[in-house]
């Protein structure tokens, strides 16, 4: 193990058992979420605005999530498949197949993973919305976000560049 194995165990990770199969998922880290918003950011920024709005309540939060599901099912399956460390297109194939309940039971879990430590839904929604308008905002003058340059790419966005498939099919793993 390395100088910062310990760090491992920060991870926070949650159990969920999903039609009788127990599942091991972990908090999406900066990295899953800005991967998240760059292949997303059509489909998730009116969820983050509706997000931001509850104010954190519960109730709220769980009728976005279950929104998510119906109007950014790949946004949906691709935080799973990162939660879940998934290795291979086959594996987002078949997360991508999973009945909406389960997939937003999945999601819910993921959300209560990444809200570590009492984070309020709505601070880390506001911080998260305000990163991707800095991200994503076009320069004045132009109309549409910029294009992430190739030579910012994370090592497994250029290992599937160079591979020939999309980095949304394939999740990052980091095991």
């Amino acid at each position: 193990m390395g100088k910062l194995a310990k760090l491992r165990k920060l991870i926070p990770t949650r159990e969920v058992e999903i039609g009788g199969e127990t599942l091991t998922l972990r908090g999406l880290s900066f990295a899953d979420l800005s991967q998240l918003a760059r292949n997303h950011l059509s489909e998730l920024k009116p969820l983050f605005e509706a997000a931001k709005a509850t104010g954190g309540d519960e109730e709220a939060v769980n009728n976005l999530l279950i929104q998510a599901v119906a109007v950014a099912p790949g946004a949906v399956a691709e935080a799973i498949a990162l939660a879940l460390d998934a290795e291979d297109e086959e594996d987002f194939e078949t997360i991508s197949e999973l009945p909406a309940v389960y997939q937003t039971t999945l999601l819910a879990e993921i959300v209560a993973a990444t809200m570590i430590g009492g984070v309020a839904l709505e601070k880390m929604v506001g911080a998260l919305s305000e990163a991707m308008g800095l991200l994503f905002a076009p320069a004045a003058g132009q109309t549409t976000p910029p294009k992430a340059s190739k030579g910012g790419s994370s090592a497994s966005e250029k290992k599937s560049r160079s591979s020939g498939k999309k980095a949304t099919r394939k999740p990052r793993s980091t095991r």
